[in-house]
């Protein structure tokens, strides 16, 4: 019904695993997607736009993050410069690469250098009806913006930290999204991507600084 449709994927990160479902999957969206020439890829990182453009026919392009896009204004919200509290934003379901004793330790060195910390999460895990999605954004961002940093492994946590400004310490997830976003596109904002070969306390350090 759609073939000759214009349809533009939103900036996507795509991860297929080498077990004999996901190949069958790969395969079958491939015809699929395949037969509409008018559908658009968007990769939000070369390693989903590399593999777009191995398996797809369709055009591919890659760029930024939809959420990227713009900065996020409102009145009603103030970076707090003068807060003591780092929020930790950190995922919990199967693409979670941090382990849990890595995130003890960086509870500890906040908490040694007289910093409080908040505990926060970008999925909401419900349904939000369209008139409460501007009230719950606001809420969101109220929530990264009164506090002096950021760390987590959410790729948007990373992104509402880049668009407001507030400096972030981001760790990948299984995808990989969350380092190929920051490379492709964040390199001049106030993020440190995790490195697991350099200290954990100097890379909090550097990011409290």
């Amino acid at each position: 019904k759609c073939k000759n449709a214009k349809i533009f994927l939103f900036p996507q990160s795509s991860v297929w695993r080498s077990d004999l479902c996901d190949k069958l999957q790969l395969n079958r969206s491939s015809k699929i997607y395949s037969k509409n020439t008018k559908l658009y890829l968007m990769a939000r990182e070369k390693s989903t736009y590399d593999l777009m453009k191995k398996y797809f026919k369709n055009d591919t392009y890659i760029t930024p993050d939809i959420v990227l896009t713009k900065k996020y204004i409102d009145s009603k919200c103030e970076n707090d410069n003068h807060s003591n509290t780092v929020l930790l934003c950190f995922r919990n379901d199967v693409e979670k690469l941090i382990e849990k004793d890595i995130i003890e330790t960086i509870e500890k060195i906040i908490v040694s250098k007289g910093y409080m910390i908040k505990k926060f999460d970008t999925e909401t895990y419900k349904v939000i009806p369209y008139t409460q999605r501007k009230a719950v954004l606001d809420e969101t961002m109220k929530i990264f913006l009164n506090c002096q940093c950021v760390i987590t492994d959410r790729l948007h946590g990373m992104i509402f930290s880049a668009i407001n400004g507030i400096p972030c310490l981001a760790f990948d997830s299984t995808t990989h999204k969350v380092s190929g976003v920051a490379n492709e596109w964040l390199r001049s904002e106030n993020i440190i991507v995790y490195n697991n070969r350099a200290s954990l306390e100097n890379q909090i350090k550097l990011l409290l600084e």
